[in-house]
């Protein structure tokens, strides 16, 4: 009798919650690399650019799609190994670049690249592949093919560049040259989560100029010259051209505007920048130069919500987008029967 009692107890305090082992927990997702990993600062200058959203703008695509009929029609390197292909019907490409004491790294990202694009079948002229298996890894890496000695080239600058392309997940593609390329390998073993750069989200195309690099290489934005209001205390500048409001069919040519946002360091110096750039629009206005008159037309702002972005807006002429659809048309020279040059 006893022995039964201690059994049906038993049974009891099995079946009880408080006795039941704990329920181990899940492990945690491993994090998936992403690009963003591999920019550990600020580069000199990110270029956003968003193919699908400009082919479909009434302004900017006929530019996107002449920019790539000129170099398919001007380079058979371009045509010939499908280097645009993926280029013209991703979602997004980044452009990263960042000089340091050991020289100039570029970092190329392409996001929502064609399923049907193979980096590793991407030949040259004489159909040499222009990439060959790299390192093994949890991402698949392709190194730059080098010419053969004594071969001709194939039309594409620093033949012997080191660079890599990795594949990660969502059909992105990560070109890495210079000490990037180290970096990347690093990064996408063990992602840091990084966030990604904070540019508009709606822009068809950003570029993003660190704010000391472009007064080293603008003289007139240094101490002492004309524009240094405006280069003192500059953090970044953002150029910007965003998506233009649907056009009527008889609104010829559609107008389109940019955006310049200066970021500075504080509140006093954007409000000298601000009053400065106010000035050069003025003399813009009153002088109408030659082929820079729009630039008179310019308004001034701050950035709602902050008091350290000036901001500028100004039209895009009629003529600069007429001379941008003529740009790279062969001579009745060329057409009568000249040869594509490689």
């Amino acid at each position: 009798m006893n022995a039964r009692r201690a059994i049906v107890a038993a049974c009891a305090l099995a079946a009880a919650p408080s006795c039941a082992p704990p329920t181990a927990k899940p492990l945690a997702r491993p994090f998936e690399p992403q690009w963003e990993d591999v920019l550990d600062a600020r580069p000199d200058l990110l270029v956003v650019v968003r193919p699908r959203a400009l082919e479909l703008d009434a302004v900017y695509g006929p530019l996107l799609r002449r920019a790539l009929a000129v170099a398919k029609q001007r380079y058979r390197i371009v045509s010939e190994t499908r280097a645009l292909d993926a280029v013209e019907s991703s979602d997004e490409v980044i452009v990263a670049l960042r000089s340091g004491p050991t020289g100039l790294e570029l970092v190329f990202v392409e996001r929502g690249v064609r399923a049907d694009v193979d980096p590793a079948r991407l030949v040259d002229t004489e159909g040499r592949a222009l990439w060959q298996p790299g390192p093994s890894g949890s991402v698949r890496e392709l190194e730059r093919s080098a010419a053969p000695a004594n071969s001709e080239s194939s039309g594409l600058p620093d033949e012997d560049v080191d660079a890599s392309l990795f594949e990660l997940p969502g059909r992105t593609w990560v070109i890495a040259t210079g000490p990037a390329r180290a970096r990347a390998r690093q990064v996408f073993q063990h992602p840091t989560r990084r966030p990604a750069p904070d540019v508009d989200a709606e822009a068809l195309v950003v570029a993003r100029v660190d704010g000391p690099s472009l007064v080293a290489r603008v003289p007139p934005l240094r101490p002492g010259e004309g524009l240094d209001a405006i280069g003192r205390g500059l953090v970044w500048a953002d150029f910007e051209l965003p998506p233009g409001a649907p056009v009527a069919p008889t609104e010829q040519p559609p107008r389109r505007t940019w955006r310049a946002i200066l970021s500075y360091a504080d509140g006093q110096t954007a409000s000298a920048a601000e009053s400065q750039a106010r000035d050069v629009v003025g003399a813009f206005a009153r002088t109408k130069p030659e082929g820079l008159a729009w630039l008179g037309e310019a308004t001034v702002s701050r950035a709602p919500g902050a008091s350290s972005d000036v901001v500028l807006t100004a039209p895009l002429s009629a003529p600069l987008i007429e001379r941008l659809l003529r740009l790279g048309e062969r001579s009745p020279q060329e057409n009568a029967g000249g040869e594509a040059p490689r």
